[in-house]
């Protein structure tokens, strides 16, 4: 019982060392503390939680007129460098305004942190210096299994950044890519990311099992960038679901994606609805079907 109270309050010592911390932060970011955050504290020390999951979405009905900026982003980075021994595993600042200030903050802790599994910065302000610093942090950090970064402008620049470290991370399981205006170089070396099967000659570290590409910005080059993703399905082992909603893929790369997934054997979701497919596309999708029965395909058509 002893041993149980000290477990207790040394849990309670770590929280209330973080609260205390992130105040001090606050005042000296000079923003307003939020409650939210002071109130999953209070809950973790009541309930004797392991690990904190700091979830402030911006489009909650508690943040929706007031979302955070880069100082509070700042504040809690601060906050975490200042409180060794605090289990935080989940950082939630989606549909927020944090922009590439505080997520390069954010990125050099995450160089060294070993307990957040989870990065959801998805809706933001985040462009090309943010994305280059999250994928220089990642390229060391092997803690983060989940990245979600959809609807952050960071163009191919920054996409090709998060590429090549997905090339030799191990570690990272999902990456949500999608509206965040990747280019033919990003889809180009993704295709190389999920390259990973044994038999490959140049064969990538990434055991990622979850891509969503929705959207990129592709123009004259979709066929070719198509065909690199393609390719490297082929010769993929991890992946188990694809996203490549409003894709614009026409007819041609969805043939190139069947063709190449008939002699895949783990994908288990492949989604292209909102594409610029005709009924032509049906033999190949129909293909796909018959020889590789695990995969459920979502081919809907754009809304006219």
């Amino acid at each position: 019982a002893s041993m149980a109270d000290d477990e207790d309050t040394e849990l309670e010592s770590v929280a209330e060392r973080f609260k205390t911390a992130y105040l001090t932060a606050c005042e000296r970011k000079d923003c307003e503390p939020l409650d939210s955050m002071i109130g999953l504290l209070e809950q973790a020390t009541e309930n004797n939680e392991s690990f904190l999951a700091l979830r402030i979405p911006g489009n909650s009905p508690a943040h929706f007129g007031n979302r955070l900026k880069d100082n509070d982003l700042e504040a809690i980075v601060g906050a975490l460098q200042a409180s060794p021994g605090i289990l935080v595993n989940e950082l939630d600042l989606s549909w927020n305004a944090v922009g590439d200030q505080s997520v390069t903050l954010l990125s050099e802790y995450l160089k060294t942190d070993e307990q957040i599994v989870t990065v959801n910065l998805a809706y933001n302000e985040v462009g090309e210096e943010g994305a280059t610093a999250l994928a220089d942090a990642l390229s060391v950090n092997r803690t983060v299994r989940h990245l979600i970064l959809s609807g952050n402008k960071v163009g191919d620049k920054g996409g090709l950044a998060l590429a090549e470290m997905m090339y030799k991370n191990y570690s990272l399981r999902v990456a949500e890519f999608g509206n965040m205006d990747l280019g033919h170089k990003t889809l180009t070396m993704l295709g190389s990311v999920l390259t990973n099967d044994e038999s490959a000659g140049m064969r990538s570290e990434s055991n990622l099992e979850v891509l969503n590409l929705d959207r990129p910005v592709l123009f004259s080059c979709q066929e070719e960038a198509i065909e690199h993703i393609a390719m490297g399905l082929r010769l993929n082992v991890t992946l188990r679901s694809l996203s490549l909603k409003n894709a614009g893929l026409r007819d041609r790369g969805c043939y190139l994606l069947c063709d190449n997934l008939v002699l895949n054997g783990c994908l288990e979701e492949l989604d292209m609805s909102s594409n610029k497919l005709t009924e032509d596309a049906g033999p190949s999708l129909a293909t796909l079907v018959q020889h590789n029965q695990g995969i459920e395909t979502c081919a809907r058509p754009a809304p006219s």
